[in-house]
């Protein structure tokens, strides 16, 4: 069964709540849920897993897996949490995985991202796309961009391909209003505001730049297609 969990909505002991919940109006023996939000406890620490014994249920995040070979390694942790809570022993309480402090947190943040599939904003920005192309096959025949390009030093042209990349970034953080506020001055709220801007930005970084590798790609074959060497380098 799946249902929306949405932000805001990360605290551990919430999701084994609405687990429980579930599994009384569904008569079930054992629950596992599986979010693909960043689970953590009072102590504001990430956690991969939480297992209550006495109740047969367990929640397990998704992103805490770290975004690769997450189906492989999300059905292990289902079989060994199912095999747990099934064997006849004594019920010992709540049991808790959780992430080394930096090097868990980065392998959140990876599996937050690719959970966000940021090559999903290639579609979404099909009009600007449009735009892009439509002026670089303007451009592309223009000899004034060309004397231009090649006037430029090579760092002028990286400060200019990754100024234009963080404009892109920028206006749909603002356009979108993306950017996650702190729901208080606490350190716990801090830091989950932290990470869902990091995961925000890393992701439509990761997706702009899907976007002009798809643009280069179009663009040099409409150049290949074109333009002549000879008759543009004799003119150039």
């Amino acid at each position: 069964m799946s249902e929306p969990f949405t932000t805001g909505s990360e605290d551990v002991e919430k999701a084994v709540g609405r687990l429980q919940e579930r599994a009384h109006e569904q008569d079930w023996d054992l629950v596992v849920g599986l979010t693909e939000l960043p689970l953590h406890d009072d102590e504001g620490r990430h956690l991969l897993v939480q297992t209550d014994r006495a109740q047969r249920t367990a929640v397990l995040s998704l992103p805490a897996l770290g975004g690769i070979r997450v189906q492989a390694r999300s059905r292990r942790a289902l079989r060994s949490l199912l095999s747990a809570m099934s064997e006849p022993s004594t019920p010992d309480g709540e049991q808790r995985v959780v992430l080394p402090h930096q090097r868990g947190w980065w392998r959140l943040l990876l599996g937050m991202v690719l959970a966000n599939r940021p090559w999903l904003l290639v579609p979404g920005l099909k009009s600007a796309l449009v735009a892009a192309l439509a002026t670089g096959a303007v451009a592309t025949v223009n000899s004034t961009v060309w004397l231009l390009a090649d006037s430029l030093s090579w760092w002028r042209l990286v400060v200019a391909t990754i100024a234009s990349i963080a404009l892109v970034v920028g206006w749909l953080v603002i356009d979108g209003e993306l950017w996650d506020r702190p729901d208080d001055e606490s350190l716990r709220a801090r830091e989950r505001s932290r990470l869902y801007n990091a995961s925000t930005v890393v992701t439509l970084t990761a997706g702009v730049l899907i976007c002009y590798v798809a643009l280069y790609i179009v663009n040099l074959a409409w150049a290949l297609f074109v333009l002549d060497p000879d008759l543009m380098g004799g003119y150039l």
